[in-house]
């Protein structure tokens, strides 16, 4: 079953796409974004620890750990997609935002 739109014979998923999934995802802006959300989530956390005790803390602990895996989704879309294109570039940052849109609805689900 095809998940991705028939541009031509060159849009085909990357055959590498593992190695490179994992190249993009410890490619160092990748890294410093993926730092940047923790650091920032954890700064949340500690202020709504202090201002609504620890259930405030966890809350805020769960939901900027579930922005950091939709980010890492995304990041995983992104990487396994061949774009050669405009159209297909352009398709594939669609299917990656849904991506992160499911993981969100997912993980709140959870």
């Amino acid at each position: 079953m095809r998940f991705w739109p028939d541009f031509g014979a060159d849009v085909v998923p990357n055959p590498g796409a593992l190695s490179t999934m994992t190249t993009y995802l410890t490619s160092p802006p990748v890294r410093a974004m993926l730092r940047w959300q923790a650091v920032a989530t954890l700064v949340v956390a500690m202020v709504a620890g202090a201002m609504a005790g620890m259930d405030g803390a966890v809350s805020a602990l769960l939901g900027g750990l579930i922005t950091v895996l939709a980010g890492i989704a995304f990041a995983g879309v992104v990487s396994i997609k061949n774009s050669p294109s405009a159209e297909a570039t352009l398709v594939t940052m669609f299917l990656a935002e849904g991506a992160k849109i499911a993981a969100i609805i997912l993980l709140l689900w959870l």
